[in-house]
């Protein structure tokens, strides 16, 4: 697994040699919330298209409501930065 900063790094240079109409959606997904804010955060800096993001795995979640309440969580600083939510079958 790779460090918050490497993430961000490997985040940066995708947004260095991407060709301009490829959307890059950086993953801010990661089990520790203050991880996620950070890594959404600075994907919305360097102008990543999106972030895409898996829900926690503890403490299981077991209602849509509570799901859209880490995400909003997680990524209420990403504002204008679209929102990609992998697959989450327990729901």
């Amino acid at each position: 697994m790779l460090t918050d900063e490497e993430r961000m790094k490997l985040a940066e240079r995708w947004m260095e040699v991407a060709p301009k109409d490829f959307k890059v959606i950086v993953h801010v997904g990661s089990c520790c919330a203050k991880s996620s804010r950070m890594l959404a955060e600075h994907a919305q800096k360097i102008g990543a298209w999106g972030i895409g993001a898996m829900a926690p795995p503890f403490p299981k979640i077991g209602r849509i409501e509570e799901l859209v309440k880490v995400l909003r969580r997680n990524c209420r600083r990403s504002t204008g930065t679209s929102i990609l939510l992998l697959s989450y079958s327990c729901i």
